[in-house]
């Protein structure tokens, strides 16, 4: 694992080297779902952005580049979690670096 970001009380995102993103249930230490980032081969950096309760956009940087996921996260009967949507909003592949002694 190389990344964790807290989704919400309840929900963490893990970034791991291959490119996976699972979402635990901290409560009950139980996986709700995963994703692997076609983008990323190893995700760096989570970033999310909680919309309301339910809904978050999530950044994952990394070797590759960048995505952004819209993700929805249901609270099922008996307070189980569910992952219930994850769509990618944007990518890019990386930019190559600029070398700075090139201008002056």
């Amino acid at each position: 694992m190389f990344s964790h970001q807290f989704i919400d009380d309840f929900t963490i995102a893990l970034g791991y080297g291959n490119g996976l993103i699972q979402f635990m249930d901290i409560r009950t230490q139980q996986p709700i779902g995963s994703l692997k980032d076609s983008h990323i081969s190893m995700i760096g950096d989570i970033f999310v952005n909680s919309i309301y309760d339910t809904h978050s956009q999530v950044l994952v940087s990394g070797i590759g580049g960048f995505s952004w996921w819209d993700i929805e996260i249901e609270y099922m009967e008996g307070s189980t979690l569910e992952l219930i949507e994850a769509e990618t909003i944007a990518s890019s592949r990386s930019v190559p670096m600029i070398d700075n002694n090139e201008y002056g």
